[in-house]
């Protein structure tokens, strides 16, 4: 159970805690959260039965225990987005066709506007580069005045450390998500926001845990 709390808080936190750490804007690929395949309310909507789930979950603890523990190259907030991108590319091949589609529309759900500072999805939206610049400024903004009114509060830098600091973490999160909405949103035009709002498919609740992890 440690090795699964492990990879799954991971994946949740990497587009928030960490690319605020130390004011350093990154961000892994925001195709697929691998984390919410284990929400049991993602498992239902996408028909994912208790022997694929057991599959999905070996496959990613197996492909990550090589990284658990070790920092990355550059540092904790490198080694978060290597388990996600190395998440990402694990699953892809266990999930059918029309599962990727809706893993990727839910996770944009989940994500918010955060997500329009990747450049893929950015481009399926519709973004000028005027405004995808525009959206980095203003995320890298964000991250760093909440990484700013958090001084004093341990969140940790690797997965494993911030499962201890998981109020702090949250707290961050949650900043940086109501911003981000406010912020974001009125740079989109009006035929951006509707597709925008077509690209997350139908909306799905996610349970309590899952929606507090990602500052919901």
């Amino acid at each position: 159970m440690k090795a699964i709390r492990s990879f799954l808080i991971g994946c949740l936190l990497a587009t928030g805690a960490a690319y605020a750490q130390l004011g350093n804007f990154k961000m892994p690929t925001l195709q697929y959260n691998p984390g919410l395949l284990f929400d049991p309310n993602v498992k239902k909507d996408m028909n994912i039965s208790d022997a694929q789930s057991q599959k999905l979950q070996t496959a990613l603890i197996t492909a990550m225990k090589p990284m658990m523990g070790k920092p990355g190259a550059a540092g904790g907030t490198d080694q978060m987005i290597g388990m996600v991108d190395t998440m990402q590319k694990t699953i892809l091949p266990l999930l059918s066709p029309s599962q990727r589609t809706r893993l990727h529309q839910i996770t944009l759900q989940s994500y918010g506007p955060k997500a329009l500072a990747d450049p893929k999805v950015g481009a399926e939206v519709g973004l000028s580069a005027q405004q995808q610049a525009t959206i980095k400024h203003k995320l890298e903004t964000i991250a760093k005045d909440a990484a700013k009114g958090m001084q004093g509060k341990k969140m940790g830098s690797t997965p494993q450390s911030m499962m201890g600091n998981m109020g702090a973490v949250q707290e961050l999160q949650k900043k940086i998500n109501d911003e981000s909405i406010k912020q974001i949103y009125p740079i989109l035009t009006a035929k951006q926001r509707a597709t925008w709002t077509k690209l997350q498919g139908r909306p799905i609740t996610l349970s309590p845990m899952f929606k507090s992890l990602l500052g919901g």
